[in-house]
C-alpha cells in the first residue's frame, strides 16, 4: 500500500511518495523559479 501526494506553492513543485508500514520516504522537488530549454524534436520525428 503506497500513499503518495504532491505540494505546489510559488517556488516548487513536489511530488512524495510513502511506503505504508516502513520508514520509507521518497521526495523529488522541482525548482519552479528557474527556466529549462524546451528540448528539440524526438529522434526520428518528421514534420
Amino acid at each position: 500500500f503506497n500513499v503518495w501526494w504532491i505540494t505546489v506553492d510559488d517556488t516548487s513543485f513536489t511530488y512524495n511518495l510513502h511506503l505504508v508500514n516502513t520508514d520509507r520516504v521518497f521526495t523529488v522537488t522541482f525548482d519552479l523559479t528557474k527556466e529549462v530549454e524546451t528540448p528539440g524534436d524526438p529522434w526520428g520525428w518528421e514534420n
